[in-house]
């Protein structure tokens, strides 16, 4: 794998894991930010009907009334108004469910002190829930008011967040990839031209340059390298004059070697095969040791 596509690699690869878990995050602060604020707003609601319930109460108490028979009626007012906000309303009294319109309640008993409010999300039927419970006495009897906020609204709206920015995520990813390939092709562009050049001089052509233009360090390493193959070219010309006077020298000295070589064997040859006298053998002998002498001449030269 080549160096850009691994740096092309390496660097999206960061930019997905960073920008979805970002995005996790974000996403998680958000919901538990709005569920709290969902809370607050469950709470002011939920204490708000608590004191009106309390009051409407405390009025059928007075009149010598009975709640169970005529809770269900005023309590409908409240249910019929809040249901169409996604909230349901349970209101028992002490152990006892005396009304409520909480679609497949899970029944449970929610042990609360009067006076305070306690909260919670839970799921059943396939919906969430914000449960905020709250607690009041009135003539001896403790009334509970369970408040249940369908959430359902809530999840899908987190939801739709949640998959808007993982879309945004993946077109911002493809976009990033585009102008990083762009961008990483035109960086390192230069340093294969750099490569290329090296390819000629290691098969023997010296004559090859780069051409970068900046002030940049791969600017800067392509001078260097041009300078360098300068040198290199020139040290090759000169090794190549030095092999060729070498080549001349022993040429010559070969063709000067000749001479005095042919004439030792040729007197050698007569000395050994012709019926001379001594003057002429002297003779030879001299011609012998005068070209012996001439080699030994071109020796020391």
């Amino acid at each position: 794998m080549r160096f850009w596509q691994r740096a092309f690699l390496s660097i999206l690869l960061l930019f997905i894991i960073f920008f979805y878990a970002s995005i996790l995050l974000v996403s998680e602060f958000a919901y538990r930010s709005s569920l709290n604020g969902q809370r607050e707003r469950s709470f002011g609601e939920a204490a708000f009907i608590s004191a009106s319930l309390e009051n409407e109460i405390s009025d059928i108490v007075q009149k010598g009334s009975d709640v169970r028979d005529e809770g269900n009626s005023f309590f409908l007012r409240y249910a019929n108004y809040y249901s169409g906000r996604n909230v349901y309303l349970e209101l028992w009294q002490n152990d006892t469910m005396l009304t409520g319109n909480i679609p497949d309640s899970p029944l449970i008993i929610h042990d609360c002190v009067p006076g305070s409010q306690t909260s919670t999300v839970v799921e059943y039927s396939g919906h969430k829930y914000l449960i905020v419970t709250g607690a009041f006495w009135c003539y001896s009897e403790k009334y509970t008011l369970v408040y249940a906020y369908d959430l359902q609204d809530f999840t899908q709206e987190h939801t739709s967040l949640f998959r808007f920015l993982l879309i945004s995520g993946a077109v911002l990813a493809a976009m990033l990839a585009t102008g990083l390939y762009i961008l990483l092709r035109r960086l390192t562009k230069p340093i294969e031209r750099l490569d290329e050049a090296t390819g000629h001089i290691v098969g023997g052509d010296y004559s090859k340059r780069v051409s970068i233009q900046g002030k940049d360090e791969i600017a800067a390493l392509a001078e260097h390298f041009n300078r360098m193959t300068d040198e290199i070219e020139d040290r090759m010309h000169e090794l190549q004059t030095i092999a060729g006077q070498k080549q001349r020298f022993i040429d010559n000295l070969a063709h000067e070697l000749r001479t005095p070589l042919t004439t030792i064997r040729g007197y050698a040859e007569y000395l050994k095969s012709a019926n001379i006298n001594e003057d002429d053998r002297i003779a030879s002998v001299d011609f012998i040791i005068s070209e012996s002498m001439r080699i030994e001449e071109m020796a020391e030269k």
